[in-house]
């Protein structure tokens, strides 16, 4: 049955006033219009005339008051309940767990069904962290997203008859919306069937682990540990960190139990720097249920506790001097000297003869070498920036300059050997940063830009430079002299580019230590050079991930439960981004036969993602294929870890009465097993019948300009025939 049930009128302009105001006056222009006629007609002719064109102009007026009809019209459907049953992991840890999973089985079968009135349907899922149809009931779900199922439910049934949702769970949400919320707009009431509360198990478990978040190798740092013991009472256990299969570190801990938070610092000392993962364990109890959350994994990256550093030159100078001061006097660096001349008086530094010896080093500063001596180690420090990620720092001058072979042009040398380059040191001057050089970690002495320009403009002039006629296409320009030009742009001073895997910085200009010594002549501080050289040093040997192609999860560990995302990048030579390229992924489960392909989403030139979903616990092995115009660009690969450690056991313990809370907010009621039958009772007057309103604007509607035309032609066609003026 249809049925009108309500209809009303109402104005959404400004003009209604005047349209009134209008239609009055229109009504009086209309009666004195047809009060004489010529040639005069009797009442019976005048009259409908006159309403006819009232009528008309009615519409036209009255349209331009733009009025809206709304008509409810009342529709018998029949209703629907929706019955929604809790498949997440932390069930199993309730009180009474298999008189619950009785309950819960019969819920979902549809025992329940007689409690409803004859005429209503019923619908089953199943939940977790998102909606399921109803199936076997596993327990398995890893995390619980109560408010996300209302939601669901709300959009699946908006233009259904939704007389209730009866929901079994114990009220555990660990991910996505509020479900109190969710519940104030679940589009019908909730009868929660309250489920919990938790029951005291026996249970010891790792609640958290804080930790800096970096660490040095061959340095302690310390694991902050928070436990949490119930059913036990004074328990003396070990904890174990291990990595890569090795034991680092063993500690025993008092556990106090009776459900008391503990906090515990445990040190740990890696060998080896490198993003390490750690494992933390507490033995399993005999009378433990639940066992995954005994063990924690985590990832730290492990620098070295100290950098070593090379200072190259073909004779002891005062660059060389001043710079391996500063260097030398941070803890983080370890400098060795490697001077040229056969006169030195150091013999023993001399620049290593084989590759293993110079990728030892860090950073590797080359002052103001000679071509010959940059030549015949060219090889060596290709290899030692592109292979295994090295930095250099050239400081050239004027021995720099002469013939290198031609294969120079395709190395880390900064600028193109085959262009002759000219040396001055006709007058001195102030380097002046670029846009780019205010702001980057080397020539950023102090945080605010203006300041950083003002304090540059402040220091000790230059005396010499290179002019560079042509430098890597790829460079970053700092710094550049204030009036010197070439092919019509102002000669590049300071400025860095990419090789390979590690990174080249240049200082063209020099000498850079009397920036130091004149400040501290004029019993000044010399903050500015020591500033240049810590900031040109740190950013040097500061890893950064600067492969070109390149995949890798969102983390390194998850925990069960989370969503796991993998990202990549595509970059051309340039490091632009590569348009039109494709990424695949095979996720390979360690130790399994079943693999996931995947095929990776761009989101933008050059940026892929892909959401993996939730993945069971384990190890994983990523292997990636990048495509560009149907060629194969590179394989990549990587690894990641699913730990069993889940969000449902992160948080066990929850307050009593969150299901009160939920029903409450959607006006329904919360029930237990024992009286759930009564809820045949609230549900006995489900209403058979839903509202649906509908809107229309009148002035946009066709029919109302048919009318309008139709009334002014009947009145045109009789005012005609009757031949009135």
């Amino acid at each position: 049955m249809f049925g009108l049930d309500k209809i009303s009128f109402a104005f959404d302009s400004a003009w209604l006033l005047p349209a009134i105001a209008g239609l009055i006056i229109y009504l009086i222009l209309a009666v004195l219009l047809y009060r004489k006629t010529n040639p005069p007609f009797s009442k019976k002719v005048r009259i409908p005339l006159g309403i006819i064109r009232y009528a008309a102009l009615f519409f036209v007026v009255f349209c331009l008051a733009e009025p809206v009809l709304s008509v409810d019209v009342k529709k018998e459907d029949e209703p629907v309940v929706v019955f929604l049953a809790d498949n997440s992991t932390s069930i199993k840890t309730v009180e009474n767990f298999e008189q619950k999973r009785e309950f819960l089985e019969d819920f979902v079968s549809g025992d329940f069904t007689s409690l409803l009135p004859p005429e209503s349907n019923a619908d089953f899922y199943l939940f977790s962290d998102t909606l399921h149809a109803a199936g076997n009931l596993d327990f398995e779900g890893r995390q619980t997203s109560l408010g996300n199922v209302i939601n669901s439910i709300r959009e699946n049934y908006k233009d259904k008859n939704l007389a209730g949702i009866i929901v079994a769970s114990d009220g555990l949400s660990n991910f996505g919306s509020d479900p109190i919320a969710a519940s104030r707009q679940a589009g019908g009431p909730i009868y929660a069937v309250d489920l919990g509360p938790q029951r005291i198990s026996k249970d010891i478990r790792i609640v958290d682990i804080n930790h800096e978040p970096v660490a040095y190798a061959d340095k302690p740092f310390e694991l902050n540990i928070e436990l949490e013991g119930r059913g036990f009472e004074k328990l003396s256990l070990p904890v174990t960190v291990s990595s890569e299969g090795r034991d680092l570190a063993h500690k025993n801990l008092e556990i106090l139990g009776q459900g008391e938070r503990q906090r515990f610092k445990v040190e740990v000392t890696p060998t080896e720097p490198g993003v390490k993962n750690f494992n933390i364990k507490l033995p399993v109890q005999p009378d433990e249920e639940l066992t995954d959350n005994n063990s924690r994994n985590l990832s730290i990256k492990v620098l070295k506790s100290k950098k070593r550093a090379l200072l190259a030159g073909n004779k002891l100078n005062w660059e060389i001097t001043f710079l391996n001061r500063v260097i030398s006097s941070s803890p983080d660096f370890v400098v060795d000297l490697a001077i040229n001349a056969a006169q030195s008086r150091l013999p023993d530094k001399v620049f290593p003869a084989n590759q293993d010896s110079l990728n030892q080093y860090d950073i590797i500063i080359l002052v103001n070498c000679e071509s010959q001596f940059i030549s015949s180690n060219l090889n060596a420090l290709n290899a030692y920036v592109t292979d295994n990620g090295g930095s250099l720092w050239f400081i050239l001058g004027e021995k720099t300059r002469g013939r290198y072979p031609n294969q120079a042009s395709q190395s880390v040398l900064p600028f193109n050997p085959r262009f002759e380059d000219r040396y001055y040191n006709d007058f001195a001057f102030h380097l002046q940063l670029t846009e780019e050089g205010k702001i980057h970690p080397v020539t950023r002495l102090v945080e605010d830009s203006r300041e950083n320009t003002l304090l540059w403009q402040s220091l000790p002039p230059m005396e010499e430079h290179l002019v560079l006629t042509q430098i890597k296409p790829n460079a970053q320009i700092l710094a550049v002299h204030p009036e010197r030009e070439y092919a019509d742009r102002s000669v590049p001073l300071i400025f860095n580019h990419k090789f390979g895997r590690g990174k080249v910085l240049t200082f063209a200009a020099g000498p850079i230590w009397k920036i130091g010594f004149l400040n501290a002549g004029y019993g000044e501080d010399d903050f500015a050079y020591r500033q240049i050289i810590t900031n040109s040093v740190n950013w040097l040997t500061t890893e950064e991930d600067i492969e070109r192609i390149r995949l890798a999860s969102d983390q390194s560990i998850y925990k069960s439960g989370e969503r796991v995302g993998l990202s990549a990048t595509v970059l051309d030579e340039n490091y632009s981004p590569l348009e039109n390229s494709i990424v695949n992924v095979v996720v390979k489960p360690v130790g399994r036969e079943d693999s996931l392909i995947v095929s990776m989403v761009q989101e933008s030139p050059g940026r892929f993602s892909a959401d993996l979903g939730l993945l069971p616990s384990g190890d994983y092995i990523l292997d990636g294929r990048v495509v560009w115009e149907d060629k194969v660009l590179k394989q990549v690969s990587g690894k990641f870890k699913v730990e069993g450690f889940s969000l449902e056991e992160e948080t066990l313990f929850l307050p009593p009465d969150m299901m009160q809370k939920i029903s409450q907010a959607a006006g329904g009621k919360r029930y237990t097993i024992a009286d759930f039958e009564n809820i045949s009772e609230d549900l006995s007057t489900i209403p058979r019948f839903r509202t649906e309103s509908y809107e229309t604007r009148i002035a946009g509607n066709i029919w109302v300009l048919i009318i309008i035309l139709a009334l002014l032609s009947i009145e045109w066609m009789v005012r005609k025939r009757l031949q009135l003026l």
